[in-house]
């Protein structure tokens, strides 16, 4: 409700140039209260009104109207106009708004053009042509059901005029109907502010011209004389009461408003019958009136305001009716359904079904439509209605020239073309992707017919930019503004409020990620790897129900899977994510968790891809993509190669000098780091490992370089080159090498022998008798390298110190005593003695044999007769040789 400023309590100005209006008006400010009283302002303290049911919502801008820019209109008011502001209210200090107090005139009575104003503060609400939402727009809705104007004695501003002209034609915030209650007191007297000469002339008359249909409205309306009555009744316009000259309109209002009570006023003619809601009371005064074409109070509906795309207009010459003296006539029934009801009469006007209402509406069901990505198919029905009150009221009944055309919102698109369908008698029904249009439909008296719209969801696969997860954006909506140039229309008019269906989609959007985002690596086989898995529900718009993680490690390996933290911002941690298996996660939500596992053994790296899903088959659990489901983790892998050296002893040489030594190697083949080293050698046993890194899959060849040594005296190794115990552990892939050398130790020479061939008895003068011999031995000499066999009691031959040979020495034996020096039994001689055997055992024969003449005796030679037949046999061999070459020549 806008009222003009008719002052405060306890000002008093003195205007310049008008004498005749000083100071505050008391009747005015009451009047403007009791207009927003009557259309159900509760008065203090009560918190409801008892006059209009539903308790409406009331915004009252008392004062308004009277705000405007300072320069306005080509005007340039000062000011300093005013004589005497009042320094408790108003700055002197320049402001861009200013409130019109007065209208100056001259010397002799007449307007000037300028006004007397006063400063208020910038932040004030006026109606402002240039941002009607700043004023228009209610803070919890689209648009205001009705407007109410008022004004008593102050002006309303020219602005004030415009921005209401505009407001009436705007598709967006035009109410269903909008009031004018503009008094004609002063139009000519007082402030001279010719409110109803503006109202009238400047937009009344403008905005019921009916451009597309010239003639079908009086376009001369004037406004007529002033009427001093301080006591009258203004009769509705019915039938009854004006026979053949009563208005269609009137119908709506007999229950609740059959009579308007007030006072002073002007009347405004030129009015066609059925545009006057209320007549001159006159009229009634004198026997067989000609009621002529004035009224009182005149009522324009939507079709006939702006050519079809303004608003219901009601307006009256006076505000009388809600001065002190005729409020409680005008609202004598006290309750929203009592007669003399004037609030809840002009309300019942605006709403479906009233006198602005009496044409068609269309509307849609408020509960959204519910659609997912996995399900976006939705239906939206309009319905159109034949809102007329009689048939009397508007000719047939019959609404004509119906026309519903609109393009569809962002995200929504139709099914298919041509898919709209129509109840609608007459109706043409086409559509294209996303625009559609029925026209030619007809609708009977009180009837109703749906036009069916089957819409889908369209959406893009990527989560930054898809509306279905985004909670500002996952609502399409669809609105039909009634009007000419809008979205519906028909050739009897339309009301104005709009058909809005609201289709919203939701989904979850699963992401994904792990920390470290990828795998540090490479890992050794067998060492136990940790990385953190995130989960979250990217949508703001639904939950993600029952999802389930999998390939969170390489097949084969043992996990160790813990819920890390669960969190949702700052609230508490989500209950429904009990399990990887098994993780509800609200909107927003996220779950982290911990995963740990050894790394596999026996292969070159390591490949997978952690994922998490939705059960199958769920529409309500489709998601915008996929791709944020699964990262993939690799990172190379590695074995552990241990490398050990042992040396195996034998004998009783102290070995403790080489415990620990150090045997050179290298790793071919497997990029082992370090690639060489030195292995600590043990003494019959491994010593202590040497440790490298390797490639995972590949094998080590391990070459030692070096070998044990020195060794003690006598001892020698079996190879320098190791024996190698190569082998892979199948579970952890550790590559172990031991390298070992074998000692041979020195051995005790056995020498022996016996005599044989004498006699039964062996001759006693042979025993103890000794034989020296010599062994020779390399590389290693044997110690001691001389000894004696003595000659036993049976003829053996033995030695008593076995000489020690080095391990790995060969040796020959000689004897360096002559076998013939011993004493040999009668009729017995030495034969040639026969040594046999090798390395470290050796047998000595020393035959004998009997001198008799059977011939098969043969005397030992002696040492020196073994000298001479030996160089005897080289010089015949060498005069043998020259005998036969010479025999060849011949």
């Amino acid at each position: 409700m806008l009222t003009t400023n008719e002052g405060f309590a306890n000002e008093s100005f003195t205007y310049p140039d008008a004498p005749t209006d000083t100071g505050y008006q008391d009747d005015g400010k009451v009047a403007s209260d009791n207009v927003a009283t009557a259309f159900g302002l509760p008065v203090a303290p009560a918190t409801v009104s008892t006059l209009i049911k539903d308790n409406p919502k009331i915004d009252y801008r008392y004062g308004a109207l009277s705000i405007r820019p300072h320069k306005t209109d080509g005007s340039d008011v000062a000011a300093t106009a005013v004589s005497s502001p009042d320094p408790g209210r108003y700055s002197t200090t320049p402001t861009s708004l200013v409130r019109v107090l007065s209208t100056r005139v001259d010397a002799v009575g007449n307007p000037t053009g300028k006004e007397s104003v006063v400063y208020v503060p910038n932040d004030t609400k006026y109606p402002d042509r240039a941002n009607l939402a700043s004023i228009f727009k209610p803070d919890d809705a689209d648009r205001y059901d009705l407007i109410i104007v008022a004004s008593t004695y102050r002006k309303v501003t020219e602005s004030a005029y415009a921005a209401l002209s505009a407001v009436m034609q705007d598709p967006a915030l035009r109410p269903n109907a909008i009031l004018y209650f503009i008094d004609s007191c002063c139009d000519n007297a007082r402030n001279h502010s010719k409110n109803m000469a503006r109202f009238v002339n400047d937009l009344l008359k403008p905005a019921t011209q009916d451009t597309n249909n010239p003639g079908a409205l009086v376009n001369s309306l004037t406004l007529g004389t002033l009427n001093y009555d301080d006591a009258y009744t203004a009769n509705l316009n019915t039938e009854a009461n004006y026979p053949s000259l009563g208005s269609k309109y009137a119908e709506g209002f007999k229950t609740l408003l059959p009579n308007m009570y007030g006072g002073y006023f002007f009347t405004i003619d030129n009015v066609p019958k059925d545009n006057i809601l209320f007549r001159h009371p006159i009229h009634k005064r004198y026997p067989n009136p000609d009621p002529g074409n004035d009224g009182y109070g005149v009522f324009f509906p939507a079709p006939q305001v702006f050519s079809g795309n303004g608003t219901c207009t009601f307006a009256t010459v006076d505000i009388s009716p809600f001065d002190g003296t005729h409020l409680g006539t005008n609202t004598s029934g006290g309750n929203p359904t009592s007669a003399n009801n004037i609030g809840q009469a002009f309300i019942n006007a605006a709403l479906p079904g009233g006198a602005c209402g009496g044409l068609a509406s269309i509307s849609t069901d408020p509960a959204p439509l519910a659609v997912t990505l996995g399900q976006p198919q939705s239906t939206i029905t309009l319905t159109v209605k034949n809102e007329s009150l009689t048939d009397a009221g508007v000719g047939t009944g019959v609404i004509t020239g119906g026309r519903v055309e609109a393009q569809l919102p962002s995200n929504l698109q139709f099914a298919g073309a041509n898919t709209v369908t129509s109840t609608c008698a007459g109706a043409t029904a086409t559509n294209t992707g996303t625009g559609f249009s029925v026209t030619g439909f007809n609708i009977p008296f009180k009837g109703t017919c749906t036009i069916t719209l089957p819409v889908q969801w369209t959406d893009t696969t990527d989560p930054a930019t898809n509306a279905c997860i985004d909670a500002t954006k996952n609502t399409a909506t669809l609105t039909i503004t009634p009007g000419v140039p809008n979205q519906f229309s028909t050739k009897e008019g339309q009301t104005n409020a709009q058909a809005v269906a609201n289709v919203v989609c939701t989904a979850p959007e699963l992401q994904l990620t792990t920390n470290p985002a990828s795998l540090p690596g490479p890992f050794i086989a067998g060492s136990m790897l940790s990385y953190d898995v995130v989960v979250t529900n990217l949508s703001q718009t639904a939950t993600a129900s029952n999802a389930q993680l999998s390939a969170l490690m390489p097949a084969d390996a043992t996990p160790t899977i813990t819920p890390k933290s669960r969190q949702q911002f700052l609230k508490a941690n989500p209950a429904a994510c009990v399990s990887p298996t098994d993780c509800t996660l609200a909107p927003g939500e996220a779950a982290t968790f911990g995963v740990q596992f050894p790394a596999p053994a026996n292969t070159a790296s390591m490949t997978f891809s952690p994922t998490v899903a939705l059960p199958a088959g769920i529409p309500a659990n489709t998601e915008v993509t996929l791709v944020n489901n699964t990262v993939t983790l690799a990172a190379p892998l590695q074995k552990q190669l241990t490398v050990q050296a042992q040396l195996t002893t034998a004998g009783s040489a102290d070995f403790t000098s080489l415990n620990g030594s150090g045997m050179a190697f290298v790793a071919n083949g497997c990029n082992a780091a370090p690639a060489s080293g030195s292995a600590p050698l043990g003494i019959n046993a491994a010593g202590t490992a040497q440790t490298s890194t390797a490639d995972g899959a590949s094998h080590c060849d391990v070459v030692f370089s070096s070998a044990p040594g020195p060794l003690p005296t006598g001892y020698v190794l079996a190879s320098t080159t190791p024996t190698l115990a190569d082998s892979n552990d199948p579970s952890t892939g550790v590559q172990t090498v031991v390298a070992t050398w074998t000692v041979l130790p020195p051995g005790a020479a056995n020498i022996n022998g016996s005599i044989t061939g004498g006699p039964s008895t062996f001759p006693p003068n042979l025993i103890g008798k000794t034989l020296d011999y010599e062994l020779t031995c390399t590389p290693g000499a044997a110690t001691p390298s001389t000894g004696a066999l003595t000659v036993g009691s049976t003829g053996q031959l033995s030695i008593a110190n076995p000489p020690m040979v080095p391990a790995g020495s060969t040796c020959t034996l000689t004897l360096k005593t002559d076998p013939a020096t011993l004493p040999l039994p009668t009729g017995y001689l030495w034969k040639t003695p026969v040594i046999s055997g090798s390395g470290n055992n050796f047998n000595v024969l020393l035959p004998m044999a009997s001198s008799s003449t059977n011939g098969n005796s043969v005397p030992v030679p002696t040492l020196s007769e073994l000298a001479l037949y030996t160089l005897a046999l080289l010089m015949l061999l060498a005069a043998a040789g020259p005998l036969r070459n010479g025999r060849a020549k011949r």
